[in-house]
Parts: structure tokens; C-alpha cells; sequence
């Protein structure tokens, strides 16, 4: 679609004027102050922010590791991020979610520990993305 910047649905679902609202004035949006993301990071904020009490529902890696959109990303964008000290450790919490994953043996709190690993990388991204 030719844009540079993504937003909506990997932030928050569509929702109401009155749900917008209330959402705006939640801390969780006071404290992260969402930054514009260049699109080819979007599939990181999918990650920092997922909805991690309906993840059944919303499938988030393609079964095969090898596959997955976000091993993909850590691929292609190790020579931007690497440096970054979340890089290493949502890479390895990606891994460990498909292992556990395909044996069947993924837990809620294990979703939620990653969520934060990769919120913290999102963070750090945002940091040198305001530095440009």
C-alpha cells in the first residue's frame, strides 16, 4: 500500500467514541505513548501488544518456525535492532513460544512474560526511531 507508518488494530480494536475515550485515559495508553512505526517494524507491535486473554483467537505465528512472519522480521531487521538488548530476548521468548506451542504445552503465563519482553523491544525501537 506504499505507507511508512502503521497504526489502529495492532494498537487497539475499533471501538466507539465512549470506549475511545475511556481508553484514552487509561494508564496503560498514558504511560507508552504509541510512537508512528515504519511499516516494515509493524509486525513487532502485533507482539507488544497483543490481546493475550483472547490468544486463542487471534493466531499470531505460522505453525512452522521457519515460516513465521515474525522469524522472518528478526532475520531481515538483526542489522537494525541487533544491538538492541530485547532484540536477542523476544527472538529467543519467539522461539521458546513455538517450541512450547507445538508440544502443546504453551502457558498463559508464559504468553504474558514474552508480551513484556516484546513490549520492552518496542520501547527501545521507539527510542531510536525518535532519534531520527
Amino acid at each position: 500500500m506504499g505507507g511508512r507508518y502503521v497504526q489502529g488494530y495492532f494498537v487497539a480494536k475499533p471501538m466507539g467514541e465512549k470506549a475511545f475515550l475511556k481508553w484514552m485515559s487509561t494508564q496503560k495508553h498514558i504511560q507508552h505513548r504509541i510512537k508512528p512505526f515504519p511499516f516494515e517494524d509493524a509486525v513487532i507491535l502485533k507482539y507488544a501488544f497483543m490481546d493475550v486473554e483472547h490468544m486463542e483467537e487471534e493466531v499470531y505465528c505460522h505453525p512452522e518456525l521457519s515460516k513465521c512472519s515474525l522469524t522472518i522480521w528478526f532475520e531481515k531487521r538483526r542489522a537494525v535492532y541487533g544491538r538492541l538488548e530485547y532484540f536477542r530476548k523476544a527472538e529467543d521468548a519467539h522461539k521458546k513460544i513455538h517450541e512450547k506451542w507445538k508440544s502443546g504445552t504453551l502457558t498463559k503465563k508464559e504468553i504474558i512474560e514474552s508480551q513484556k519482553i516484546f513490549h520492552n523491544l518496542y520501547l527501545e525501537m521507539a527510542k531510536i526511531i525518535d532519534e531520527k
